[in-house]
């Protein structure tokens, strides 16, 4: 009999777990870490990091911490399903807005009815290749060498002679093959393959996908290569099904054994997703008069380079989002960050774009020098169209104030910060 537990990611939880259970969960999590492609554009590497955190707690209890990643987790008869930080129906308009997934317009409100995000992508991913599989699957030229009874294409021709010396009348032949074997119906079958084998899925989906890959089965496995795999013009109809088979093959499911025991993952990281859906949120309202996109700077003289999440116009501002829940403090990183980040560009303006249940206990300006820091908030009290609304019209308006003629920081500023209730905190 499966248990299920539901978490919430980053959050420490308190479990029953048997000693060999954790043991398989910390393993996952280190071995998850090791993976650079995990930790995106993070460059800091640390040999202590782990995805999934375990501590003994007094009386053979743990606290089990899976961060900064939704999905489930089985490890015996235990399994631990992660849900976001923030309400799911935020999280999943935010993620539909990502250039990770392609827009769905209905994943939130399904979100909202009980399904878990993994499952809705899985879900979604099924629906769209088995729309595609209803037509022919695109085709192309393969490089194939092969014994052959009939010639075809070039004779390789040492080989094809110790064929005939070993009285086999074939011939090795380099042809090129019209096929569905190409890189992107490889990516495809090897996302249905890994939906086919998770036990961590519904049956229903495990047979769904067991079905497509019957469909498939003239495709070969996945290549290295193939995950560079992308739409072209012929093959626009492919959009949605690779865009859900890429972030399926992305989603660190692996399989550990120890003993009899055994250990499941399937998991997505969750910061990419809620990165690119606020910048696409805010893109949306602001373009063309302030367009939002992503830029990094190098220091000319070292190697130090500054990777802002949130670039605004010509550098007139820049930004960054953090996906955690705000305080009335702020946390002196980001906002050191935020500060580097302004100055590296040359920018007087930083802004840092959070999350809050209230809209109000949030951290206030900081004026450090030449930069003015405001934190920005996604008000999950509100619907997310309410919230995607307040936020963009609170960008537009900061960013309007900062852009009039003769703007001056040590005093204009100041004054309409005053007048509009907005106080100023100088950082130590």
């Amino acid at each position: 009999m499966i248990r299920t537990e539901a978490i919430i990611e980053s959050r420490p939880t308190a479990l029953d777990l048997s000693d060999e259970e954790a043991t398989l969960l910390a393993a996952l999590g280190r071995r998850l870490a090791s993976r650079r492609t995990w930790w995106g554009d993070d460059e800091v590497q640390d040999i202590d990091r782990s995805v999934i955190g375990c501590h003994r707690l007094p009386g053979g209890r743990w606290t089990v911490t899976v961060r900064e990643a939704i999905g489930a987790i089985r490890v015996g008869k235990l399994q631990i399903v992660i849900r976001p930080k923030i309400p799911p129906n935020h999280f999943c308009y935010l993620a539909s807005r990502s250039d990770l997934l392609p827009r769905i317009e209905d994943l939130e409100t399904s979100l909202v009815q009980g399904s878990d995000f993994i499952e809705l992508v899985v879900r979604w991913f099924l629906k769209s290749l088995e729309r595609l599989l209803r037509k022919d699957l695109a085709r192309g030229y393969t490089d194939r060498t092969e014994e052959l009874a009939v010639v075809r294409g070039r004779v390789v021709p040492i080989e094809t002679t110790l064929l005939l010396l070993q009285g086999k009348a074939r011939a090795l032949c380099d042809f090129e093959d019209f096929t569905e074997d190409i890189p992107i119906n490889r990516v495809l079958r090897a996302a249905a393959g890994r939906v086919a084998a998770s036990p961590l899925l519904a049956m229903s989906l495990r047979s769904r996908a067991r079905a497509v890959l019957c469909r498939l089965g003239e495709t070969g496995p996945l290549r290295a290569t193939d995950v560079h795999a992308r739409v072209e013009r012929l093959t626009q109809r492919y959009t949605c099904a690779l865009a859900f088979a890429k972030q399926l093959l992305g989603m660190g499911g692996m399989q550990l054994e120890h003993g009899d025991s055994h250990a499941w993952s399937f998991l997505i990281r969750t910061p990419e997703l809620i990165e690119t859906g606020i910048r696409e949120a805010l893109n949306q309202a602001l373009s063309p008069t302030w367009p939002v996109i992503k830029r990094a700077r190098k220091d000319g003289r070292s190697s130090v380079t500054f990777n802002p999440d949130l670039v605004f116009g010509s550098d007139a501002a820049i930004g960054d989002v953090k996906y955690k829940i705000a305080s009335a403090d702020w946390v002196r990183g980001d906002l050191l960050q935020s500060i580097a980040f302004a100055t590296a560009f040359r920018s007087n303006r930083a802004l840092l774009v959070g999350f809050s249940e209230d809209g109000r206990d949030i951290p206030s300006q900081v004026e450090a020098g030449e930069v003015l820091v405001r934190f920005f908030p996604w008000q999950t009290c509100m619907t997310p169209v309410e919230a995607h609304g307040q936020l963009s019209s609170a960008v537009k308006e900061w960013l309007e104030l900062r852009s009039e003629p003769g703007f001056n920081l040590s005093g204009r500023v100041q004054q309409r910060i005053v007048d509009e209730q907005l106080p100023i905190a100088r950082a130590d």
